[in-house]
């Protein structure tokens, strides 16, 4: 889980980098689409996010907690 939070924000970093010279609209969507950080960002997530679920799901909550800090 923490390998995947740091993975995770550092894409965000980069992904936020990458899309920040461009002001809001259809082309910032656009920029972010086509970059493989923004693209890696939505990967770390998902993995994140199946994961916690099989924690959450084998760990009582109390210590399952704790892994998410």
């Amino acid at each position: 889980m923490p390998f995947l939070t740091l993975a995770y924000q550092i894409s965000a970093k980069e992904a936020g980098e990458g899309a920040g010279g461009h002001a809001f609209g259809p082309a910032w969507f656009e920029v972010l689409v086509n970059n493989h950080w923004a693209q890696a960002l939505l990967g770390f997530r998902d993995r994140q996010l199946a994961a916690w679920m099989v924690v959450l799901a084998e760990m009582k909550l109390s210590a399952a907690f704790s892994l998410r800090r």
